[in-house]
This record gives structure tokens, C-alpha cells and sequence, in this order.
């Protein structure tokens, strides 16, 4: 298992795009292909990741990075149900140290499209500790008490302790064991990738067999060879062995001068200088996880934000913070209250993230034409929309149609669960002028743009907003749907009384009929009726 970092820190709607989307670039072919299988979201929601990291004022607003497993690991973890979360929870102590269970903003993406099915976990991180504010970079460059650029020499370090836990705990493949990492490290891009091999295998052979005993040996092997070195770094060796061969880059332990420069050993000292032990694993990791959660106490917890009298320098801290706690927590809450009165229409929400990711560009174009519109988006006519600017309008007619079009979507949806009995006009309004609602609030969390109000920023009161009328939509849909029910109800049973009373009637009728079948002729031909002076006489 390797654990790699991005360098991109900024545009966190790429990013996702790239996590989430259906195509990727292959290197090698040169060409466009489509994820297969498609991308599946592990943990989190990217919605809500976008909207933290771009309401961050600071200058990087997130990590991105990557858990990759090799094919004999990926059948592990596909043998193994529950693995795969288990891993996952343990970066995520990893990575959180220190940051309770609540305040931890986590994104994972699962790609499995990848050459021999090879499992990748892509993950996002926003750069700030959700309960004080303050920027928090996980994987920090330098916390050695400076400001600055920094080096990663403490990342490699806490990391290469988190790979060995995490192998040895999981049972993973550790690329830091000697006996795989001195393998030869080739891109997996590199059409040569054939011959480096076994030149590798190669310098190798030379090495067990000792004839090899330093870096040095192996470069005057490649002269000897009728190589030409072009570069030669502290920890690889570029060379090519004609002129019309794309140079070869050499990389691992035996290439590196640290590791096997000018010291005359052996393979087997390059492994006793370098092999992990394994009793002390846990131990270093033990210590790194308990630094890192003290650094994150020390610079986050609640008692030093309110303590103004310490002294010691702030780590690692890009950008501006902001400016106070209470802010960004009303943020989250903002956030937090979206989602719970919005859960019911997530479809309507990832159209909104599709709809911005289709329209990228004629999105910056709409934000840089602000100033000339005037009029908003309304729920009612397309001809409300005011703007000189074509290709604007052309955008917002788009945007129209699309909340429109989950406009609708929503309707049926509804009718789907209540059916079209309980439906009236007044319900499908209430129900379609959520949905807007709804597209318009996720719109603007991604973008920025309040686009009933050009003039605006749709911020944390924007959203709040949105919020309130959306649940009280849900509200009134809600009383309407109980309304209609209950009069579709009362007209059931009251349909129910009178089909009862017909059917009384019209039994009560037969019954009649038959005893009157069951009356002698001669008293139905009234023969034997009495009058009011008593018996008639005769008769039978």
C-alpha cells in the first residue's frame, strides 16, 4: 500500500470532478478513456467538501491524495468484507489525529478502473479544523517552529510510520521492505520499461553475486555498456545506450547514494542497514500519532483559542484565518441544516453539481457579467431574465430550463409515493418551487452565485435562507398532501355510506318481493280481507 499526496491545493470543484468523473486521460495511449467501473463514493459528499473548501479564505484550501494497493492487496481486500472500512478508519486516525469524530470533513473515492483492477482510494481534506477555524494543513511540511516553504522530511517520516503500522496491522504489502523496495521503481507510462528491466535484472545479478558493491560500480557498469549517463541524481541514475533511445531513469535503493554510494556493501547490508524491525512498528507509530495529536490540542483546542497570552509561534498557518470561531461554526450549522431539510431531494442536488461541471466555462463567463444583469432567475416566465449580454442569457435560459426540468422530476417523484390520488394543483406548485429552491441553493453553494440576486454573493445568510423556505415548502406541501388525503378520505367513506345505503335499500326491496311471493293468490287478490266491521263473511 502506498499513500501518496497531490500537489494541488486550490479549485477544489476540479479535483471532484476529476475523483468523480466518467473519463480520464490515460498517459500511455495518449487518449481519453471511459472509467470502467465508474468511480464509486466511498464516504462523504462532495457537495459539502466544495462548498467548506471554497468558503476557506486561506491560500491552500485542501489535501488531496491517494491510497493505492497493489493487485495481490486488491484481491485481499475484495476477499475480505469489512477490510476495506477498516483501512479507511485507520488513516482517518491517522490523519485527524487529534480532531474529535465530528469535526472530521472526509471525502473518499473509490477508482478500480485502473490497469489489473487495482484498487485506489482517492480522498479530500479541507486545510481547516471545523470547531476552531484555524487552517490545518494533515500533512504538514514543516512543523519545526518556522514559517515558510517548509520540506517534507516531517511527512515522510510520520507517513513511512503510518505505511508500516498499517501493513503490518492489515497484513498489506510495505514498499518500504527492502527486499520490494530495492526493486527497480518504473513509471508506469515508460514505453522502455522492457529494457529497463533487464538491464535491472542485470545490475542485480552483479550486486548478489558481488561484483557490484556501490552505486559507483553500477555507473561505470552502464559506461562499460556503451551507456551515456545524462543525469545522474543523488537517488537515480538517467542513461541511454543509443542515441536514438529515450534515456532510462533508474530509481530505488541501489540507485540511491544515501543508501548505496561509496560504502562497499553488499545486498544483503544494503537489507540489514534498511529492513524494518518489526517490534518497534507499532512503538514509532505509537509516538508519531501521539505527537501529531498534541500538535493538533496544543494549536486547536478551545482553551488555547480563548488564551491570548501565549507565547509560542503559530506552525505552519497559510493565508488569513477566519476571523473568529462562531463564523465558521454558523457555516457548518448553515450547512448541516441544508442537508437535513434537503435529504429527501439528493437527486436534485447532484443535477445542480452535473449541471455546474457541464457548464464550467459558461459559469466564470456568467460570474465575470454579474454587473449587467439586473434581473434574476424567477420560478415564472424565461422572459424576466434582463442582461445585454447573449452568451448570459443563453446561460441562464440553460439554467432555467434545468430547474425546470427538476422541477418536474420532483413532481413525479412525489406522485410516485402519494400516487395521483391525494394530488391537487396547489400541492404539485409547492412540491415544484421547492425543487428550484433546492437547485438554485446547491447551485449557488457551488459556485458562489446567488442567481436571484446578481448583485449578491450567496454566502452562509444566503443558504440560510434557502433553507428556511425550502422547509417551510416541505411544510406546506406537507399540511396540502394531509389535506387532500383527508378529503380524498371523507369522500371515500362517504361514497363507502352511500354505496352501503343502496345496497341496503335494494336488499331491502328483494325481501319484500320474496315474502310477497310467498302470500296465497287469493289474499294477494285481497278475497279474504277483513273490513272495518270485522270478518266478511263466505269465503273458502
Amino acid at each position: 500500500m502506498i499513500n501518496g499526496l497531490s500537489k494541488w491545493t486550490t479549485d477544489s470543484g476540479k479535483a471532484i470532478d476529476y475523483f468523480l468523473g466518467d473519463d480520464y486521460y490515460d498517459e500511455e495511449d495518449k487518449e481519453w478513456k471511459e472509467r470502467e467501473p465508474k468511480p464509486v463514493i466511498l464516504e462523504g459528499d462532495p457537495q459539502a467538501m466544495k462548498f467548506i473548501c471554497d468558503k476557506l479564505e486561506f491560500k491552500n484550501k485542501y489535501t488531496t491524495g491517494v491510497l493505492s494497493f497493489s493487485p495481490e492487496e486488491t484481491n485481499m481486500i475484495a476477499a475480505n468484507p469489512g477490510l476495506k472500512d477498516q483501512i479507511l478508519q485507520d488513516f482517518k486516525d491517522f490523519a485527524f489525529a487529534g480532531v474529535p469524530d465530528g469535526a472530521r470533513q472526509f471525502l473518499a473515492i473509490e477508482h478500480s478502473h485502473t490497469k489489473n483492477g487495482r484498487l485506489e482510494i482517492h480522498y479530500m481534506m479541507p486545510r481547516v479544523h471545523l470547531e476552531s477555524g484555524k487552517y490545518r494543513n494533515p500533512f504538514p511540511p514543516n512543523y519545526n517552529g518556522k514559517r515558510g516553504k517548509g520540506h517534507n522530511d516531517a511527512f515522510i517520516k510520520e507517513n513511512d510510520a503510518y505505511i508500516d503500522h498499517a501493513c503490518a496491522k492489515f497484513g498489506l504489502t510495505n514498499p518500504r521492505d527492502p527486499s520490494i523496495a530495492r526493486d527497480l521503481k518504473i513509471n508506469a507510462f515508460d514505453k522502455e520499461s522492457a529494457n529497463k528491466k533487464d538491464v535491472h535484472k542485470l545490475v542485480c545479478e552483479l550486486v548478489d553475486s558481488g561484483h557490484i558493491t556501490c552505486r559507483e560500480d553500477i555507473e561505470s557498469l552502464f559506461k562499460e555498456l556503451g551507456g551515456k549517463i545524462t543525469r545522474n541524481g543523488d537517488d537515480y541514475i538517467s542513461v541511454k545506450f543509443s542515441d536514438d533511445q529515450k534515456a532510462m531513469r533508474f530509481k530505488g535503493d541501489i540507485y540511491d547514494k544515501s543508501e548505496f554510494g561509496a560504502k562497499a556493501i553488499s545486498e544483503s547490508a544494503v537489507h540489514g542497514a534498511t529492513r524494518i524491525a518489526e517490534g518497534s512498528i507499532e512503538q514509532k507509530y505509537e509516538d508519531v500519532l501521539a505527537y501529531r495529536t498534541q500538535e493538533t490540542l496544543r494549536r486547536h483546542s478551545s482553551q488555547r483559542s480563548r488564551d491570548k497570552e501565549s507565547t509560542e509561534p503559530e506552525l505552519d498557518i497559510e493565508g488569513s484565518e477566519l476571523n473568529a470561531e462562531s463564523e465558521f461554526s454558523e457555516l457548518l450549522a448553515a450547512h448541516e441544516a441544508f442537508e437535513n431539510s434537503t435529504n429527501d431531494l439528493v437527486d436534485v442536488k447532484s443535477s445542480a453539481a452535473d449541471f455546474v461541471s457541464s457548464h464550467r466555462s459558461q459559469v466564470a463567463n456568467y460570474r465575470e457579467k454579474l454587473a449587467s444583469i439586473t434581473t434574476g432567475v424567477e420560478v415564472g416566465d424565461i422572459a424576466t431574465i434582463q442582461t445585454d449580454d447573449p452568451v448570459s442569457r443563453f446561460f441562464l435560459n440553460q439554467f432555467k430550463q434545468q430547474a425546470q426540468k427538476e422541477a418536474q422530476r420532483a413532481l413525479a417523484a412525489g406522485r410516485q409515493i402519494w400516487g395521483t390520488s391525494f394530488a391537487a394543483p396547489a400541492a404539485d406548485d409547492l412540491a415544484g418551487e421547492r425543487a428550484v429552491v433546492i437547485f438554485k441553493a446547491a447551485f449557488g453553494m457551488l459556485t458562489g452565485i446567488d442567481i436571484d440576486r446578481p448583485e449578491a454573493v450567496f454566502d452562509c445568510k444566503a443558504l440560510g435562507v434557502a433553507t428556511a423556505k425550502a422547509s417551510d415548502l416541505k411544510a406546506e406541501h406537507a399540511v396540502e398532501i394531509e389535506h387532500n388525503r383527508k378529503a380524498a378520505v371523507d369522500a371515500a367513506v362517504a361514497a363507502a355510506k352511500e354505496k352501503a345505503a343502496d345496497i341496503k335499500a335494494k336488499d331491502e326491496r328483494a325481501r319484500k318481493e320474496r315474502e310477497e311471493r310467498r302470500v296465497p293468490s287469493w289474499k294477494r287478490n285481497r278475497h279474504d280481507l277483513d273490513d272495518d266491521s270485522g270478518p266478511r263473511p263466505g269465503g273458502r
